[in-house]
């Protein structure tokens, strides 16, 4: 539970999958990252982190795209500071938070 980059939706909910037991989703709608894809192309979600150069190394993206697909799920047009709140629990070694924050705000079409 120290850097979110296991993150995944439960119920509508991020939460940390290193902190749960399978049988505590047994009747749960879960989705991964994996999930967030269609068809075969990315959500554009996805798209926005990479046209934003916000996945560097790639370790934490998936968490990241998971508690950002939560947010945007519940608020389709959030705030900077809702953005930083709802991505609080994962942490980014390396491309810092601007273009993650930056990636959001534009998969949810928001001016900066």
């Amino acid at each position: 539970g120290e850097c979110g980059a296991c993150t995944v939706v439960v119920d509508g909910k991020p939460m940390n999958s290193c902190l749960m037991l399978a049988a505590e989703v047994d009747g749960a709608t879960v989705t991964t990252v994996e999930g967030l894809a269609a068809n075969g192309h990315l959500s554009p979600l996805q798209e926005s982190f990479l046209d934003h150069g916000a996945a560097q190394c790639g370790f934490c993206i998936p968490g990241q795209l998971m508690a950002a697909h939560a947010l945007l799920a519940k608020n389709e047009s959030p705030t900077v500071e809702e953005v930083h709140e709802a991505l609080a629990g994962n942490l980014c070694r390396c491309a810092g938070y601007e273009q993650i924050t930056e990636a959001v705000l534009a998969a949810a079409g928001v001016e900066l």
